[in-house]
């Protein structure tokens, strides 16, 4: 299973509205909508052009984070959830942003 899958499992597990896209194999995504509305909040890619893709590895952007952030795996995403949520919605800016209980 890859990192990009795995996470769409727990997604689809948590009711985190989500959709899956392909571009013609050349790039895997999951887009992620916040649950009333059709607005876009973030997403994950993993591309031969993204940060970490060629490892297999995720890059994400939107409301999780101020920027792009690479280099995850579907655990480290799952924690950026995590802690957006506990934290009322506040962006990070890296993974040195999470603080573990």
């Amino acid at each position: 299973m890859t990192e990009l899958e795995k996470l769409k499992k727990y997604l689809d597990e948590n009711g985190i509205r989500n959709e899956w896209n392909s571009v013609v194999s050349v790039m895997d995504q999951i887009i992620v909508y916040d649950p009333k509305h059709e607005i876009r909040l973030w997403d994950a890619v993993c591309h031969q052009w993204s940060y970490g893709g060629d490892r297999g590895l995720l890059e994400i952007y939107g409301s999780l984070c101020t920027d792009v952030i690479g280099w995850l795996t579907a655990d480290d995403v799952i924690k950026i959830i995590k802690n957006h949520k506990k934290n009322g919605g506040i962006p990070i800016d890296s993974m040195d942003d999470i603080k573990e209980d």
